[in-house]
């Protein structure tokens, strides 16, 4: 793991901002949505957040808005997709969730074209390519799970992967809110 170079491949790595604006000025009340919304509402601020992060050393980088699989956010100084997955339960579990199919069909990890996965935890980023993430999963054979997320409605299976094997395996891991220097 390198946690001084940028996981773009330069020396010069995007600062984080101190603080995450909100979003367009949209406020909901959790009891008024579902547990996808919720997830769905979280998600989406997480994928701002790396995505100012990302637009400090590359101010064209911007989200891909709709159901586009390939990936949530688009580099065009460098040509990378990035996906953004949020992990907030790995906190209390010690492990990282990486899917790999939903509802019996290919997905996450399997079907990405995103040149690189940014991983985010309750304290944490970890930039890892889906490459040496899938090493880390040949190399270290984790748990396979199968199991109904909050909020879907069909099972999903996923690796259960200890939190430390994986930042092992990363290009970078940064503390949420850090200014990069």
């Amino acid at each position: 793991m390198n946690v001084t170079a940028s996981p773009f491949g330069d020396d010069d790595p995007p600062k984080s901002p101190s603080t995450v604006r909100g979003g367009r000025g949209f406020c909901y009340h959790a009891s008024n949505m579902s547990s996808f919304d919720v997830s769905l509402q979280h998600g989406k601020k997480v994928e701002r957040e790396v995505l100012e992060i990302i637009q400090q050393k590359y101010p064209l980088a911007f989200g891909i808005d709709g159901m586009f699989k390939g990936y949530d956010l688009f580099v065009p100084e460098i040509s990378a997709g990035v996906e953004v997955k949020s992990d907030r339960m790995s906190q209390e579990t010690g492990n990282i969730v990486v899917e790999i199919s939903f509802g019996g069909v290919p997905s996450a990890l399997m079907t990405t074209i995103a040149k690189f996965w940014v991983i985010v935890t309750v304290e944490e980023l970890i930039w890892i390519t889906p490459s040496n993430l899938k090493d880390c999963i040949v190399e270290t054979n984790p748990e396979l799970r199968t199991f109904v997320g909050r909020g879907d409605s069909v099972a999903k299976e996923a690796y259960l992967i200890k939190h430390n094997t994986v930042v092992e395996y990363a290009e970078r891991v940064t503390a949420r809110g850090e200014i990069v220097e």
